[in-house]
């Protein structure tokens, strides 16, 4: 068993946008943490032996002290990465673009109109097209990350477009997510993709790396029976959270995957051995033996690649279930 590596620290909720799929309620967007209190996550951190720190949120850029926190981070000798939809670091833009290592960005559609609808707000999709062209300008590609849904699924390919052709946006790199059951999104699933809107997934991603030859990943898998075969070799690994990949809050306390918050294995300041707790961890033990899913997973030749699909794409009240989309459940 690998050592928990990767971290996707939830440095604030705050953010303008309003996404009605946000893996965040409403209610907990008031107001920033404290910056000792974020300080005291990074440095129990940096004692555990993580090594790469995302920044995420709500919307990372928005918090008022993060100069300083990217300074503690490299102090510590982390990789810093941040995933925002605005990149919108304002006048201490040089600093991080010495101090970040890799820049991500939300994309919420193929125009600008798209984009912002999906937002909630106008003029969200000129500032984060400003800040990316500035990066790029400055020798940064950007990761584009899409979060698929049953109203955009058949948009992938025009969004790539839109920003390699019209917007003439230099990317390093695709990243797939999917939308799960939390946050605005809990107890339904309208947002969540459908059975026979795989094909038309998996068509675009390959017209994006065959055209564009993109680097494509997944952060939340797919069950990899349901992708039709010619098209398998994009997804070449299993879900990597729970097993090198974890998240945690402000408060501490800390979770399985970087999506989704419900499910709480303990606080990292009431953690002795935080690296012998991930590793011994009963929830993680039971999530990583694989035996909770159905017998012609447990059997498949293709489960080390596939792992079953995405635990917490269903409505359920464990930390980790059959994949909605698996057809054995």
């Amino acid at each position: 068993m690998e050592q928990l590596k990767y971290v996707a620290f939830h440095l604030t909720y705050v953010c303008e946008n309003r996404c009605p799929y946000c893996y965040i309620r409403d209610e907990e967007r008031e107001k920033h943490p404290p910056l000792e209190k974020v300080k005291g996550v990074i440095e129990k951190l940096a004692k555990s032996k993580i090594k790469e720190i995302l920044r995420v949120g709500g919307n990372p850029c928005t918090y008022p002290y993060l100069k300083e926190v990217a300074k503690l981070i490299k102090k510590l000798n982390l990789k810093l990465f941040i995933l925002s939809n605005t990149l919108e670091f304002g006048q201490n833009l040089v600093f991080f673009l010495d101090n970040i290592d890799d820049f991500q960005a939300t994309v919420l559609g193929s125009t600008e109109e798209e984009h912002d609808n999906e937002a909630g707000r106008r003029g969200a999709y000129d500032v984060l097209i400003k800040n990316i062209k500035f990066l790029n300008e400055n020798g940064k590609k950007v990761t584009i990350a899409i979060s698929l849904h049953k109203q955009n699924y058949n948009k992938i390919f025009e969004i790539i477009k839109n920003l390699i052709e019209n917007e003439k946006i230099k990317i390093r790199e695709l990243v797939v997510q999917r939308v799960i059951p939390c946050g605005r999104a809990a107890n339904t699933l309208k947002f969540s993709v459908a059975k026979e809107q795989i094909p038309i997934i998996f068509e675009q991603l390959h017209k994006i790396k065959e055209k564009y030859d993109l680097k494509i990943d997944f952060e939340d898998i797919f069950p990899l029976c349901i992708i039709p075969e010619k098209y398998r070799y994009l997804q070449t690994k299993a879900c990597e959270w729970g097993f090198i990949k974890g998240s945690i809050n402000f408060n501490g306390y800390m979770a399985r995957c970087g999506a989704d918050r419900r499910f709480l294995l303990g606080n990292i300041f009431k953690i002795k051995n935080l690296q012998e707790f991930w590793k011994k961890n009963p929830t993680l033990v039971d999530f990583r033996n694989r035996r909770w899913l159905p017998k012609e997973c447990q059997e498949c030749e293709f489960l080390e690649k596939c792992g079953g699909g995405c635990s917490l794409s269903r409505i359920t009240d464990k930390d980790h279930e059959c994949d909605i989309l698996c057809p054995f459940c």
